[in-house]
This record gives C-alpha cells, structure tokens and sequence, in this order.
C-alpha cells in the first residue's frame, strides 16, 4: 500500500510538472484581457484563503481557457474540479452552496464531455453530458441546459443520426431564446444550418446561417465570426461558387489570423487549397497545404495532419511527380493506420492505388483498390474485425492440421503395406531356388526401372498440375482486378430506370468492358468497349482503355471529345511498347451520354454501332441505327480525324442498345455459320417489348443455342437501357 501511495504522488507530481510548463509555455500567446484573467485564477488555485467553491470554478475556467490551446489540460483540470465539488456535496451544506457546487461539477463533466467528443470517443462523450444534464435538470440550471443540448446534437449529428441531432439542436435553440442568449443562439443557429448544408438543403442552410452571422456582427464575437464565415465558404464551395467560397474563406483566415487560433488557421489554409486546385492554380495550393500542415503538426492534430498529406499527394500525382506523390500518400496512410483513422485509410488507399494504376503496378493498385472499397463500406469494429480475423486464423491451422495428419496417415499405410510386401518376397527368395532367385533378381531390376520411371511421371504431373494451377490463380486474380474497373450495379442503377447487361468473356477475363461515370455536367455516360485481343492480353488493355476514359472525362463532357482525348492518351502510353509500328493497339467502343434531365441522348461511336427502339410497346416499333465512325479509338490512319457527335431527342419508352461484335461474329446453328448482325436486329425487334431482365436472358439462351458444342469465338456484351 506505501508503495502504491508513492507512485501516485509521483504521478500527480507529473501531471502537474506537465501542466505547469504546458501553461507557461501557452501563457504568452493570451491577450491581455485573458492573462489578467489567468492571473485571477492562478492566485484562488495557489491561495489556502479562498473557499472551495471558488477553487472549484477556478479549475473549470482555466479548463476552458486552455481547451483552445491544449485540449489534453481540459480533463486533468476538471477531474480536480469534480473531485473538490463531489467531496463537498457528501456534507451538509446550505442550498447556496450545495447549488453552486452542483453547477461547477455540471460545467467540469460537460467540458470532459467535450475532449472525448473532439477524440471521436462518443459513449463516454455522452455518458459525461447525460450525466451533466441529469444535474442542471435536478439543480434547476436551465439556461446551462441549453449547452448540453447542444452537445449532445453534436454527437448525434457526427453519428449520423439527423432527426436526432436536429431535435437536440431546437432544444438548445429554444432555452437560449428564453434567456435571451445571443451568443448561445447564434451558435444553435449555425448548428442547425451545418446540418441542413449536409443534407444538401442549401437555401434553408444559409437562411440559418446568415441568421447566426448577423447576431455574431452585433456581438463582436470573432471567434463565432470566424466558423460562420467557413461555413458560408464551405457551403459556396459545394455549389461550385468558388469566387463566393474564396471570399468567405479568406475572411475567416484573417480573423483566426488575429486570434492565433492555429487549429482554425489550418483549415482555412486547406479550404483554400482546395479552391486554388480547382483553379490549376498548383503553387498556391502547394503552399496553402504546406502551411496547414505545419500547423496541423504542430498542435499535433493526427487527422488533419494525414489529410493535408493525401491532399499535397493528390497535386503531386497531377503533376506527375510520383517520388513525392508516393511519399505523401504514404505518410498519410501510416497515420490513418496508426490511429485507426477509417476515413483516412479509405482516402490513402485510394490515392496509392491511383500512383500505382499510373505506374503500372497493377498489384499494387488492386490491393489498395480494394483496401479503400473495404474502408468505405466497413460497418465492423475493430474489435470484430480482430476477432474474425483470430477466427479464420484457427480456422485455417486446424483445416491445414487436420490435412498434414491424413496426409502422413496414408504414408503409413503406403510404408506398411510396402513393408509387409518386402518380407513375402524375402521369404519367397529364402525358400526358392537358385534359378528363382536370378528370376527375381531379373523383376527386381525391372520393378526398380519402373518405380523411377513412375517417381518422374509423378514428378512432372505435379509440376504440370502446380503451373496449371500458378496460371489458373494468375487469371481469376486479374479477373478480379479487372471487375473492379467495370461499372458497379450501385452506379448504374443509381442513374438508370431499367437496363441490362449481357457480359461473357471468351476466357476468364475479357477484353470486352463496360464502363459508367457521372460527367461534370450531371450526365450519365455508358462505355461499351472491344479492346485489342482477348484473354489475359485483352483484359490488360481493357484496364488500360478504361483508365484512358476515367482520364478524359475529368474535363470533358462532349461523347465525340471523350474518345478524342482517350485516343490520344492511349497512343501515348502505347508509343513505346517496342514493336515495330509503336502501339497499334486500343479498341472499338460506343458511348451514351444521358441527359435525361433534357430528355437528350448523345453518342460517338468508333466501329460498334448504337440502336434504338422506339415505340417497343407497339406494331409500329422500328430500329433506328446510329452509324460508327470507321476507325478505332488508337492509332490508326485517321487517327488525326475527330470522331463524329450525334444528339437525339428521347422518348419514354425507347430503348437503347449498344454492343460488341462478339454475338453477331459467333458461329453455330446447323451450318456453323455467324449469326450476323441483321439476325440480332430482327431478335433485338422481336423481343424489345419485353422487360429488360427477360431480354437478357432470351438473348443468352438464344446466343448458347446458336453456339452448340462449338468454341466461343469472342467476348461478347450486350447492354439495353430503357427510358
């Protein structure tokens, strides 16, 4: 027991030694105002005269003086503010002080509430706030009730639960109008207003905003000032008003500029950047990033920290610069990994995998890939995850035991039976004659020539196996890496009312693709792509194809532009391939570009071409067909001609199909013969009254049919959308 008494003064004499430099080293970075109040404080603390409940609030005050500074004081001030009230509050006291003492140990609990809610750690946030409300409520503190309120909408809000946190928000709101409130009800009003920008509730944001600007004007108060400025930035910037944005960002900069508030400093500098990328502008946002990671390193801000780095990795990338653009992903993951930053593992993950698509590390970008893809849909904690992870591993010993023990059983029994073999023949030999012995010396010999002809039968049938099996694995690998580059079900069906799509590759992979993306402009582009080749080489240029599209349609828009930038994109990666032409590959490929907003359809198409019919549901309904340009997206003749635009009106029910030669080139039917196109047009016609899910099954059934016995000749995709 003396031993344990000595260590914790040893370590209550740390925490202050700590405590002490940390306030000495902060102290000179306060106003005036706030040294001559830090004063105050410093001598009821020391002082033996003063009462308790002063001593009390004293340490809740410093506490929030120092939370902007040095958050890590707050819980070390307020455990002694608590532990003086609760001691206290065990006496008789009179109803003035037992009342005083109960709204110091209220503030001391909402403050500890308050750093394990800026630490994410959200059950002991709302622990320490319930218990706090708990008791204003009993101690009839209703004005300080409406802080609880607030912080508790806080949480629900970063938990994700709106109606929550809205219902927490009004509470607050509507206590702080009671008493009058203004700075409490300027802060409730940006609250809210940060919740409807959120939910995308623009216009009913900025009411609220503005609201809390306008009492934030009349009080003077900078600090409130300054979040409310970044907010109004922050919510032009969704809207793609970056003059607007840029405007409200740099006034709340020169605000914390003058308050030396470095946390906010530091995501004005970031909002900035943002912007000044946008603009192309890659000095300044170098710079602004620079400078808000200093400041993030220094107040040693972990999350924020990782995000400047992935930021200034992501500007590297652009500029081609992977030495440095590696090195600040990679900086970012180690503390998004390190902290367990979920977010940040997803964004690193993905900016790695990006430099390594670029590089052509196609390993390494499939593992980050998919890392990011977990990080995003993750529901799991860490605790579960170590869990199945601990499972799986058990799981896989006792599997791989359980294997090696049957293993060496049936060795025993091989050993066993060879062994009982061996003492017939001894026997056999012991009792024969001299003419079975030479005999036997003749089998034996032969029986030893075919036991090692069998040992490299075996030993090459096991090679061939292993390779076999090396080669399968290499290829479901890639055919898994490639169906991460196609457009998901969750995009598709996002954007499209009803469509199919009919995918079977020759092989495992495929050098047919589909591909989706939402364009800058809000529409929907659908790729359907024939790569050079098929197979393992194929599937290699269809993510090389891809990539060349998800490059092109950062800026462009217009389908005809889209496949000019991607074939010259792809004449440039493929210039230097070492044949004797330069890269003569690259493929043949439609796009839709949907703007079903305006009910328009515009289409390019490089030798595929694009159908629609209209007025599907009637005896009328007829096919129109939009012709290809005849040249492919790569190097080619006319590969200095620009492709060809078309733009159709769209009519309810029109139904629109673009696909790959593989289905009219199959051979098959009683003469083995291709199907050909203008049988696919009268099946396509016959069938598009139906709904999409029974077209594409008809058109499956209908392809395997026609095939029979013979081999698929290509890779083959169909894909039907209906307006």
């Amino acid at each position: 027991m003396k031993l344990l008494k000595i260590e914790s003064s040893m370590r209550n004499l740390l925490y202050i030694i700590i405590f002490l430099t940390s306030f000495l080293r902060l102290y000179s970075q306060f106003t005036p105002e706030e040294q001559s109040q830090l004063d105050s404080i410093h001598k009821i603390i020391q002082s033996k005269t003063y009462h308790d409940t002063l001593k009390a609030q004293a340490y809740v005050m410093l506490s929030e003086i120092l939370a902007t500074t040095n958050i890590d004081t707050v819980i070390y001030l307020c455990n002694i503010a608590e532990q003086i009230a609760t001691k206290n509050l065990e006496k008789t006291l009179s109803k003035p002080e037992k009342k005083s003492f109960k709204t110091t140990l209220a503030a001391a609990l909402n403050n500890i509430g308050y750093v394990h809610m800026n630490k994410s750690n959200y059950n002991l946030a709302l622990k320490y706030y319930t218990k706090s409300n708990e008791i204003e409520l009993e101690n009839n503190g209703k004005k300080d009730l409406a802080s609880g309120y607030n912080n508790i909408g806080l949480i629900y809000f970063d938990l994700g639960d709106i109606p929550k946190a809205i219902e927490y928000y009004h509470k607050s709101l509507q206590i702080k109008e009671e008493f009058n409130d203004k700075k409490g009800i300027a802060m409730s009003l940006n609250n809210i207003g940060y919740v409807y920008d959120k939910q995308g509730d623009k216009k009913l944001a900025l009411e609220y905003y503005f609201k809390g600007l306008q009492i934030f004007k009349e009080l003077g108060n900078k600090k409130g000032l300054a979040m409310i400025y970044n907010n109004i930035g922050t919510l032009y910037f969704s809207q793609k008003k970056y003059k607007e944005a840029l405007n409200y960002y740099k006034l709340s900069l020169n605000i914390r500029l003058e308050l030396n508030d470095k946390k906010g400093m530091a995501t004005c500098y970031q909002n900035l950047a943002s912007i000044y990328i946008l603009e192309k502008n890659n000095d300044l946002s170098i710079l602004y990033n620079q400078k808000s990671l200093e400041l993030r390193t220094e107040i040693e801000d972990k999350q924020g920290e990782a995000y400047s780095y992935i930021e200034l990795g992501k500007i590297y990338l652009t500029l081609n610069d992977m030495k440095k653009a590696k090195l600040y992903a990679h900086n970012g993951y180690e503390i998004g990994n390190h902290n367990g930053f979920i977010d940040i593992i997803e964004r690193s993950s993905d900016l790695i995998s990006k430099i390594a698509i670029k590089e052509g590390d196609w390993k390494t970008a499939y593992d980050y890939h998919n890392l990011a893809i977990q990080m995003h849909d993750s529901v799991s904690s860490k605790a579960s995850i170590k869990a199945i992870a601990n499972q799986q591993a058990k799981y896989t010993y006792e599997k791989e035991k359980i294997i090696a023990e049957n293993e060496q059983a049936k060795k025993d029994v091989i050993t066993q039976q060879n062994q009982k073999t061996q003492r017939i023949i001894i026997i056999s030999i012991a009792i024969g004659l001299v003419l079975s012995l030479l005999f036997f010396a003749l089998l034996f010999k032969r029986f030893r020539v075919t036991q090692k002809q069998n040992e490299i039968i075996q030993k090459q049938k096991h090679l061939i196996e292993v390779k076999h099996q090396e080669i399968s694995d290499s290829i479901h690998y890639a055919e898994r890496i490639q169906r991460t580059f196609l457009a998901n079900e969750e995009l598709m069906s996002s954007q499209l009312k009803e469509y199919f799509v009919l995918f079977k590759p020759k092989d495992v992979v495929s050098g047919d693709f589909y591909w989706a993306s939402k364009l800058n402009n809000n529409s929907f582009a659908v790729v359907t792509g024939d790569s050079t080749g098929h197979g393992v080489p194929g599937a290699i240029m269809s993510l090389l194809n891809i990539t060349s599209l998800e490059k092109a349609v950062e800026h462009e828009t217009d389908p005809a532009q889209i496949f000019n930038v991607t074939r010259n994109i792809i004449i440039n990666r493929l210039k230097n391939d070492g044949s004797k032409d330069g890269g003569k590959d690259g493929m043949d490929a439609s796009i839709c570009v949907y703007d079903l907003k305006n009910m328009k359809l515009h289409t390019t198409a490089a030798n595929n071409p694009i159908w629609i019919v209209r007025d599907s549901s009637t005896q009328t309904k007829k096919l129109i067909e939009i012709k290809p340009d005849k040249m492919p997206i790569g190097k080619h003749d006319k590969q200095d001609v620009c492709f060809t635009s078309h733009t159709m009106d769209l009519y309810i029910g029109d139904v629109i199909y673009t696909l790959t030669d593989g289905y009219p080139d199959q051979f098959g039917g009683n003469d083995e013969k291709k199907f050909m196109t203008k049988n696919l047009k009268n099946l396509i016609l016959s069938i598009a009254h139906l709904p999409l899910k029974e077209q594409q099954e008809i058109l499956l059934t209908k392809f395997n049919d026609w095939k029979g016995s013979l081999e698929q000749i290509d890779d083959v995709c169909v894909i039907g959308v209906k307006i």
